[in-house]
């Protein structure tokens, strides 16, 4: 399982391709800005956000930020979420934030119940970002609060967690039981790790077959794009070595080179070695 020690990470990076304002948004005048955000339009709501957080045409207002940022997080907009924890919370190509007040206003909301400050909360806590000492037992508590509201960031996260032994006891049945929820909600880094377990015979009875369809789910997941890299090289390997289905060389080369156009690099290998 060590290749879900990145697990985190690699969710952040998978769109790196964001752009903090576009264009029509960020050509708004404030007032047209509030309307539509109050309209409940989750791009409107983030671009907000942003101009809250950086002082962009309004006083710099993080509390006011953070909250249009939270609005348009519940939405469950993969982009929100990476800007929010790969680009804010983590200060990824962005100006150092006011760590202290960052914290302050996740926690405020996290304690009013709200779910997605909760699944952040957590993260900081885990990952030692945004002012907080990294605290496992402490980002468990709020990954725990959140996907017992249903948010399938904190499940999957959870999983992690369980998996590792990361603010509690290892127990793969936990883990297990954890991505499984996500997965179920269309998750794709859950439904590849699902299908890893029942590939392995890890925490549940091994069955390769219900292991590959998690698998393919994931390499198919449309959340990410393009279907989930990782995923695709793994089908790769199993039908390159006849690993759970026949030998298929053909499809095997399919889900590599899928793999390879998104930048995967043992993918690249492997189709090397196979002269494609």
């Amino acid at each position: 399982m060590k290749q879900y020690l990145g697990l985190l990470a690699l969710c952040l990076l998978l769109f790196n391709g964001l752009a903090v304002y576009a264009e029509t948004e960020s050509k708004m005048d404030i007032a047209a800005l509030k309307a539509k955000a109050e309209a409940d339009d989750t791009w409107a709501q983030f671009h907000l956000g942003s101009r809250y957080l950086y002082g962009e045409g309004v006083p710099k207002d993080e509390a006011e930020g953070l909250k249009w940022l939270l609005k348009a997080a519940e939405k469950g907009s993969p982009k929100v979420d990476y800007f929010l924890a790969g680009r804010y919370l983590k200060g990824i190509g962005v100006e150092p934030t006011d760590k202290e007040e960052t914290l302050k206003v996740l926690r405020e909301a996290a304690q009013q119940g709200n779910r997605i400050a909760q699944y952040y909360l957590g993260t900081c806590y885990l990952n030692g970002w945004g002012g907080a000492e990294k605290n496992e037992a402490e980002a468990v508590k709020w990954f725990q609060k959140s996907a017992d509201q249903g948010y399938v960031g904190s499940q999957v996260n959870l999983g992690l967690c369980y998996s590792k032994g990361y603010g509690v006891p290892k127990n793969q049945e936990e883990a297990v039981k954890w991505y499984r929820k996500g997965a179920e909600q269309g998750n794709f880094m859950g439904q590849y790790v699902l299908g890893q377990y029942y590939f392995l015979g890890d925490g549940v009875p091994k069955d390769q077959a219900e292991g590959l369809r998690w698998i393919r789910k994931s390499a198919e997941n449309k959340a990410t794009e393009k279907g989930f890299d990782r995923a695709q090289y793994y089908l790769g390997q199993c039908y390159l070595n006849g690993d759970g289905v026949p030998v298929d060389k053909e499809e095997a080369v399919k889900w590599m080179r899928k793999a390879a156009e998104q930048g995967n690099e043992p993918a690249k290998k492997a189709l090397e070695q196979m002269g494609k």
